[in-house]
């Protein structure tokens, strides 16, 4: 074989290098034990948190419910009209959501989002626990306006979830959604609290309920409806009931009930079989002009505008009037007709709120008595 010849002066040189190159491995190892030995320190911490969202993730299984529901879809002409209910294999539609054990009044309901119910009968329900135990439904009470069902449960032997204080809730707090994404019964997945109050949230396949939401970007998908909001202490700070996405998946933009108003249409269907809703009596405008913010004299683009006035009403009762501009209801600016909606939905049948009124150019105060109103 040939081997090319060097001066030994290159010899020297290369065996030089190769002496310092292990020297150097050799100082090195010392440094990266003690850069592990310091990532692990600083890795306890964070195994600490790890802990704190494992145990409240534990803590709230018990009380988790997985729902598959079956229902029939009417078919349809390409016009879009519904043509008749088939019942075929093509038109049985599975779909899976998630429920909630909860205590209202010392005895446990499983409550849920409504769209999860959807038009399902009482046998077509199908309930399982963590534990995979069976749950028996014997009655199934809704109500659409707040997106709530609560169902009936035979079994008294069950876990209730450890309810939360909802208003108490800050952006960015750290939260855990447990669910049932795309029927994967079980899953967890952890975010923070994007914003509270929302209102306006883009509508999906079901109509918006009537609650300021919860904001998460913790991910949500199909099947994580009427799923826990979850807070750092394992109570329940909400209820999941939409996701604002463009593909119907995930995309960070999520919303759930808060759990307080959640808690209160459910008492309301135990203990009545309705939610009573409140009452006014009036229509509002879709919009106020710049002219009619003008003529009225108001510099800031709030209120709604009375578009009519239900005759023998609490509106018309305590005086309020076709084209008035209501500002504030009990000291709180209205932004919209939404929020102006969801104010007198929120409060109690029997108050008085206090309705700053512009007229013309003249601030009246008036005060109509609630009344309630059925609401399914």
């Amino acid at each position: 074989m040939f081997l090319p010849r060097f001066e030994g002066g290159i010899w020297l040189a290369m065996f030089l290098v190769f002496v310092v190159m292990v020297e150097t491995i050799a100082a090195q190892e010392p440094d990266r034990e003690q850069a592990y030995s310091q990532l692990a320190t600083d890795a306890a911490e964070i195994d600490r948190i790890s802990q704190i969202m494992r145990t409240a993730a534990e803590l709230t299984f018990p009380s988790i419910v997985h729902i598959e529901t079956m229902v029939i879809k009417p078919s349809r002409t390409n016009d879009g009209n519904i043509s008749g209910i088939r019942q075929t294999t093509a038109q049985r539609i599975e779909e899976t959501g998630t429920g909630i054990v909860m205590a209202i009044d010392n005895r446990p309901w499983v409550v849920t989002n409504r769209h999860v119910i959807g038009t399902a009968e009482i046998n077509a329900v199908h309930l399982m626990l963590h534990d995979r135990r069976q749950l028996t439904v014997k009655r199934i009470l809704i109500n659409s306006d707040f997106d709530i069902a609560v169902l009936e449960i035979a079994e008294t032997d069950v876990i209730t979830a450890r309810l939360g204080d909802s208003n108490s809730v800050k952006t960015a707090e750290h939260v855990l959604v447990i669910g049932s994404p795309y029927g994967l019964n079980g899953t967890i997945t952890h975010g923070i609290i994007s914003a509270v109050g929302r209102r306006n949230i883009p509508k999906g396949d079901h109509p918006v309920p009537l609650h300021e939401m919860l904001q998460t970007d913790a991910a949500i998908n199909p099947g994580n409806s009427g799923g826990p909001l979850i807070n750092m202490r394992g109570e329940v700070i909400g209820i999941i009931s939409a996701i604002a996405s463009s593909s119907g998946a995930n995309e960070g933009v999520g919303f759930a009930i808060p759990i307080n108003e959640a808690i209160r249409v459910a008492k309301n269907l135990v203990r009545q079989g309705e939610m009573r809703r409140p009452y006014m009596g009036v229509e509002l405008a879709r919009t106020i002009t710049d002219k009619e913010y003008a003529a009225a004299g108001i510099a800031k683009r709030i209120g709604v505008k009375i578009a009519a006035v239900t005759p023998d009403s609490p509106a018309a009762i305590a005086g309020l009037h076709i084209g008035d501009i209501v500002l504030k209801y009990n000291d709180i600016e209205i932004e919209d007709d939404s929020h102006f909606i969801r104010l007198v939905a929120h409060d109690e049948i029997g108050n008085q709120p206090t309705l700053t009124v512009a007229r013309f150019r003249e601030t009246l105060t008036l005060r109509p008595k609630l009344e309630w109103q059925n609401s399914q």
